[in-house]
């Protein structure tokens, strides 16, 4: 990806950078809703996140999810 066509919203620097095969150090750059880079020595964006030591998964993976819970008779605690 090329960075000197983007103006970043948004960069998140020195992270380790989690793709489906490999760990990197890299940062991601941001641009409206979309990964734009993912590269060592990203200019600034409007706005940045060191992330020094912290995984940064790019693609924006939702990980939480939704368990249904009894917890007595008739009570349980999910969303429907």
């Amino acid at each position: 990806m090329n960075t000197t066509v983007h103006q970043f919203d948004l960069t998140k620097r020195n992270g380790l950078v989690a793709l489906d095969k490999e760990v990197f150090e890299a940062g991601v750059g941001i641009a409206g809703d979309h990964d734009v880079a993912v590269e060592h020595g990203l200019p600034a964006g409007q706005a940045r996140y060191r992330c020094d030591g912290k995984y940064v998964l790019p693609g924006r993976i939702d990980t939480h999810y939704h368990v249904e819970q009894r917890r007595g008779i008739n009570i349980k605690g999910a969303d429907d």
